[in-house]
């Protein structure tokens, strides 16, 4: 399926519209290497294909290496799905202490609620849904796509078991049905919609600043009321000291005598 620019490219203020930007778009790990940057949006980890924005992925595929980087910080799971390209998913473990010989020691708790990785022999275990993660598990992995030293990752934001194979065969008739439905036509936004958009976001905009307006009145008008009531308070004071004798807030004790 070719990936080459076709359509425009829309500003991203539009991509709310888009079918595939707030969705898990279902590729191939093969497919994650076609996916591009286009100018004004690198760093941002926003891919195309043709002219589609999309940020979140959903691939499936087996286990066949896990390896930890940055002093443990780091757990890199190598993804293959057959397609003829591999795939790192990362995850990060919570920092612990900083051990007696001055190294920062890792917990087994990732970013993942679902997922531990203890270590044992200097080797990584990881622990999905409290069972061991085997090599050759075949996997949902859900994330966002990164690039570090010119390779794509994916950063994980979910992962599960695929059950059985009937699982796995539904995932790649739903790959194949979102190439066809959605990605193999380019995204056209017509002028009248983007109108429409276009005010939506106007009268967005106001609510916010009539909200924040009336933030701002609210909390001055308790500001005042604080200042009356404080008045009030060194009033009563005032009154309540009126014809006391000088020096009658002192109370004597018998031994000041």
């Amino acid at each position: 399926m070719n990936n080459a620019r076709s359509g425009e490219i829309y500003p991203a203020k539009y991509y709310d519209a888009s079918p595939t930007w707030y969705r898990w778009n279902k590729l191939s790990v093969a497919h994650v290497y076609q996916l591009r940057q286009e100018p004004g949006f690198e760093g941002q980890n926003i891919w195309f294909w043709l002219n589609h924005p999309i940020q979140y992925v959903r691939l499936v595929g087996f286990i066949c290496q896990v390896d930890m980087v940055a002093g443990g910080r780091y757990v890199l799971m190598t993804l293959d799905d057959s397609s003829g390209a591999n795939i790192e998913i990362k995850l990060e473990r919570e920092a612990g202490k900083i051990s007696e010989n001055g190294f920062k020691e890792y917990l087994p708790i990732t970013d993942l609620d679902n997922v531990l990785v203890r270590v044992e022999m200097g080797l990584p275990i990881v622990t999905l849904d409290r069972v061991v993660l085997e090599l050759g598990t075949v996997v949902i992995a859900e994330g966002q796509i990164g690039s570090y030293m010119q390779n794509r990752q994916m950063v994980l934001s979910r992962l599960q078991r695929v059950p059985d194979t009937r699982a796995e065969a539904q995932h790649w008739a739903k790959v194949a049905e979102w190439k066809r439905l959605i990605l193999g036509t380019p995204w056209v936004l017509s002028v009248e919609k983007r109108l429409e958009l276009d005010q939506k976001a106007i009268q967005e905009v106001k609510k916010e600043l009539k909200e924040v307006k009336h933030r701002k009145k609210k909390s001055a008008k308790r500001e005042v009321l604080n200042e009356q009531r404080e008045k009030r308070r060194q009033l009563d004071e005032v009154e309540m000291n009126k014809g006391a004798l000088p020096g009658s807030e002192i109370l004597k004790m018998p031994w000041d005598d």
